[in-house]
């Protein structure tokens, strides 16, 4: 595990519950900090509005049902104008387009752990953050999932033999 334990909790939201699941626990585990994973964004909006102050980063997908990524940026930066904000998707999206959300980073799906995490520490200013360690396995599978769900599933299979 890296030492780059936060004080203040991570908020995750994707509405793809098995994508969640393994980002978070990318983000658990290769990081050592605390995250807190939101299936829903009214959800994640009303957790973050009972505390606000507490959350470090936001990390969103942009297409989910009822509020999108962008528009919960919008809500949780009406509190905290300053909150870093990454934003993962697999849609065609470009940074640019994520800038003028008042986004600060965009990570595209599919994304190995290694990039995710680097994502999160150059967004949040973690010196010395080598992901080099979690390089990706070379399987065809990894590289290029046809879906998010056999990204999920690889990147489950992945993490699980590593634990």
């Amino acid at each position: 595990m890296n030492d780059t334990k936060q004080s203040s909790p991570w908020l995750l939201v994707d509405d793809d519950p098995s994508l969640l699941a393994v980002t978070a626990k990318i983000l658990r585990i290769l990081s050592g900090n605390q995250v807190v994973a939101c299936n829903h964004p009214r959800l994640a909006l009303e957790i973050f509005l009972s505390a606000p102050d507490s959350f470090a980063l936001l990390v969103t997908d942009i297409e989910m049902p009822d509020l999108n990524g962008f528009a919960l940026a919008r809500h949780l930066h009406e509190r905290r104008p300053r909150l870093p904000v990454l934003v993962i998707s697999g849609g065609a999206y470009e940074i640019a387009d994520v800038l003028r959300a008042g986004c600060d980073a965009f990570l595209a799906k599919p994304f190995s752990p290694a990039e995710l995490l680097a994502a999160v520490h150059k967004l949040l200013g973690i010196p010395g953050a080598d992901p080099q360690p979690w390089t990706r396995p070379q399987s065809p599978g990894w590289l290029r999932p046809l879906s998010g769900f056999s990204l999920s599933m690889t990147l489950a299979s992945s993490l699980q033999t590593r634990i």
